[in-house]
């Protein structure tokens, strides 16, 4: 009976053997299978992270780029406006006068500034005209009292010499008489 439990414990540990060889190689060969299916999803999420990577560097440069033209470009070519309005230049065109956002705004207030520095020049004008007409009707007003004053002084000459005459004649007439009187 021994040799009948070693016979069946025999064929049972080789059924078992055969059992976990074919169990091993369906594990290995499932093992295999979800390795590679492991690195192709590994691949799969790495170009996918790539092509996601790609496209937020992509949306970045067009954020970048549509930053510059839409503030930085603005802004300096607003400090090129001012920088010529600074420099006296009041015909410089003022850009995106009317834009509804900040630099609109700005070029708004550029522009009044401009515009202020216009009314200024053209008071300053203004002032300088005055002060050149009140200059020639201040010499034209010197030149009128000095007129006067020459023909008043000739006319106190005329009559100084006029009286300086009739007096010369009646000291004549009096030098006559007491000539005539001493006689």
């Amino acid at each position: 009976a021994p040799a009948i439990y070693l016979t069946d414990m025999q064929a049972g540990t080789d059924a078992l053997r055969k059992a976990i060889r074919t169990d091993r190689a369906y594990q290995l060969k499932q093992g295999d299978a979800a390795a590679h299916s492991g690195i192709k999803l590994g691949n799969t999420a790495m170009m996918l992270i790539m092509a996601a990577l790609a496209v937020t560097a992509a949306i970045c440069v067009v954020i970048g780029f549509t930053m510059i033209r839409t503030i930085s470009l603005p802004i300096t070519r607003m400090s090129g406006v001012m920088q010529k309005l600074a420099d006296g230049d009041t015909k410089v065109t003022i850009p995106n006068v009317g834009e509804r956002n900040e630099i609109g705004d700005m070029a708004g207030t550029v522009e009044v500034f401009r515009d202020n520095m216009i009314r200024n020049l053209a008071l300053e004008e203004e002032t300088r005209q005055a002060r050149e007409n009140a200059e020639i009707q201040r010499k034209k007003t010197m030149y009128e009292l000095a007129d006067q004053f020459e023909s008043a002084v000739g006319g106190v000459v005329e009559a100084v010499s006029s009286a300086a005459t009739e007096m010369q004649a009646t000291a004549s007439q009096l030098t006559s008489s007491a000539q005539e009187s001493a006689a």
